[in-house]
């Protein structure tokens, strides 16, 4: 089975959205590591996309019909999320790379009845992987981890940390309290240098911004990529989650695989602070190799010491980081299209 083709939704204006700029650095990889076209999703397949949602009992025999003149071999295609109705690219010829699976564990059935024309599926949690080789999902899925971009690579020289702690997206609300308890309550002569970023920790935050123990910065929106990830670089510590982490069925639905936050944190040799529970995707990505979860303050305490006080292992990072850059993932799939 051969790929010749990649579908990006660059040019659209849901396309702009900060998240789609991950994205984009994956497809650029795959664009030229395997010698793809690219082709450019337009605003008249969103519109009938729309019409589908809200028509989708009547409407996806036409969608089908518009997606078939898209182009004639097989094409990738990466998917934000699973979807639970029938859209433009769930036919043959498109092979969709899932990036989140959030649909319900009692909804495989449906997944297997909006995905059976296609030939190939590309699934980025072990954890769902596993799930549907298990419950006997009839449909070709093969695993493809998420990665992170070769243009973050770093040689063999340790940044220079600027800050203590970053905060930035989703955060756990069990790491939130115990950082409270741990800046109020420590004591230490060293002041610490957190960054914070998002309105919503910034409210959590501004109640003992004023303590002299700590020196917070707050920046409302990271404009681009590039600053996201300087801000990752020069900060010694990342506070990260796995998505149902908090318990928040209703959003995940149960699922909580490693997200390339965990990635970023690492190529910007960061140390690790982590609230997951184990499942398949945390042992795929070895992330107590890096961080046991902080199930308690004592944990939480022991191990924010030891980061603030210690550097990294340079070598046991740039070994691990190395099989996970996008590059290698290229060649994965590669070897997944040698089966087929």
């Amino acid at each position: 089975m051969n790929i010749s083709n990649i579908i990006s939704r660059r040019n659209t204006r849901r396309g702009k959205n900060n998240w789609y700029q991950i994205v984009y650095e994956w497809e650029n990889i795959f664009i030229n590591g395997m010698n793809l076209t690219m082709f450019y999703e337009n605003e008249r397949f969103i519109f009938f996309d729309k019409l589908n949602r809200k028509f989708r009992k009547y409407l996806h025999f036409n969608c089908n019909f518009f997606s078939n003149n898209l182009c004639n071999d097989n094409t990738l295609v990466f998917e934000i999320t699973a979807y639970s109705y029938h859209n433009f690219y769930n036919r043959r010829g498109i092979v969709p790379y899932i990036i989140d699976y959030f649909l319900p564990k009692d909804s495989l059935n449906i997944f297997i009845r909006y995905y059976e024309q296609t030939e190939l599926i590309l699934i980025s949690s072990r954890e769902v992987y596993e799930y549907m080789i298990e419950n006997r999902c009839p449909l070709r899925i093969e695993h493809l981890p998420l990665s992170i971009a070769d243009q973050y690579m770093f040689s063999n020289v340790m940044y220079e940390k600027k800050y203590d702690l970053i905060l930035c997206g989703r955060q756990s609300e069990k790491l939130i309290q115990y950082l409270v308890k741990y800046i109020t309550s420590y004591n230490t002569t060293r002041q610490l240098q957190i960054i914070v970023v998002g309105n919503g920790l910034k409210k959590i935050f501004s109640q003992i911004s004023n303590n002299s123990k700590c020196n917070f910065t707050f920046i409302q929106e990271i404009k681009g990529r590039d600053e996201y990830m300087r801000l990752m670089r020069e900060s010694k510590i990342l506070m990260y989650m796995t998505p149902n982490s908090d318990k928040n069925v209703s959003r995940t639905n149960g699922w909580s695989q490693v997200t390339p936050r965990f990635l970023e944190g690492i190529i910007s040799q960061c140390h690790i602070l982590c609230d997951y529970e184990d499942n398949a995707d945390t042992d795929y990505f070895q992330l107590r190799k890096f961080s046991n979860p902080c199930n308690s303050y004592e944990i939480f305490l022991q191990q924010i010491d030891y980061y603030l006080n210690n550097e990294i292992d340079l070598n046991k990072y740039e070994k691990y980081i190395k099989n996970h850059l996008t590059s290698q993932r290229v060649k994965q799939l590669e070897d997944i299209l040698k089966k087929y």
